[in-house]
């Protein structure tokens, strides 16, 4: 079944680094070799360090231009991933700044950071089931909605709009635990200090997911 347009929404893995990583390695993501697998257009939403709410924003704001017998591919990410690596300046933010609070105990500490790390999930959570929402009202306007868990999260929501391969739910479980014919990341593929899927590896997923979206 073809497609008309294909939309991306994600972070980075939808992405892809391009050239920032070396000026002699382009890394091209899964989303870049699928459209060319299906022979489709596509418009890519997603963006470099892109949180998940960040991402269900800019889907929302994208409704209006998502028309019938497009596809839609909203790749999942973690509130926590993204949105709170960096400050408002753009400075670097470090969990690890917790170790000069003065006053109080380690197990304060780790109770502080675990609290946090399950309240973002929790928002993380509701981000999601709002992609499920729009999903629904889009493919009642006849528009073909496909989501990815790239990494292991605190949870997973059962839908019909889950791509999974080999019923494995994460996309880098299954290129951890089942393919080792090509590099995984882009640092074992040519040696630069980058945990991106490779080229290879990700040419593998877009043939996966072209199976799924046929």
């Amino acid at each position: 079944m073809g497609c008309v347009l294909i939309y991306f929404f994600g972070d980075s893995h939808t992405k892809g680094m391009g050239n920032q990583i070396a000026d002699d390695y382009t890394h091209i993501p899964y989303s870049v070799r699928l459209a060319k697998l299906l022979n489709t257009d596509y418009v890519m939403l997603a963006e470099l360090g892109l949180s998940l709410n960040e991402s269900v924003d800019t889907l929302i704001k994208n409704l209006n231009k998502i028309q019938k017998d497009d596809l839609v591919i909203f790749q999942f990410q973690t509130l926590l991933n993204c949105r709170y690596r960096f400050d408002n300046s753009g400075e670097k933010f470090n969990w690890k700044e917790m170790d000069e609070v003065k006053n109080i105990s380690l197990e304060d500490k780790n109770l502080i950071l675990d609290f946090y790390t399950k309240f973002s999930s929790c928002i993380s959570k509701e981000e999601v089931d709002k992609v499920y929402f729009i999903f629904d009202y889009l493919k009642s306007k006849g528009v073909r909605c496909k989501t990815l868990y790239w990494c292991n999260m605190d949870y997973y929501v059962d839908s019909e709009y889950n791509i999974s391969i080999d019923d494995i739910k994460y996309i880098e479980n299954y290129c951890k635990d089942n393919v080792s014919t090509v590099p995984l990341s882009i640092k074992d593929e040519v040696g630069y200090d980058d945990n991106h899927l490779s080229n290879p590896m990700n040419e593998i997923i877009a043939e996966q997911i072209y199976k799924k979206v046929l």
